[in-house]
């Protein structure tokens, strides 16, 4: 799927250091289950504490068009 969006707020944030707008963002019941989900999806990086994030908060403005089918 294609879509526009309009980003509303782009910071970065240390992965020690979730903040709730960002874990519960993402639809996470904690900053702890955040983090354990990224190391288990990133298990080729080294996600310490001090590890920077560069968060992006966005509003869906428009749906473009729906993926194309895959042939084969």
């Amino acid at each position: 799927m294609r879509c526009l969006i309009n980003a509303t707020k782009v910071y970065n944030i240390q992965f020690g250091h979730i903040p709730e707008e960002v874990w519960r963002g993402e639809t996470f019941s904690s900053a702890q289950e955040f983090q354990e989900c990224h190391v288990r999806c990133m298990p080729d990086q080294a996600l310490s504490d001090d590890v920077q994030f560069t968060t992006l908060h966005f509003e869906l403005r428009e749906v473009l068009a729906e993926a194309a089918k895959r042939a084969g």
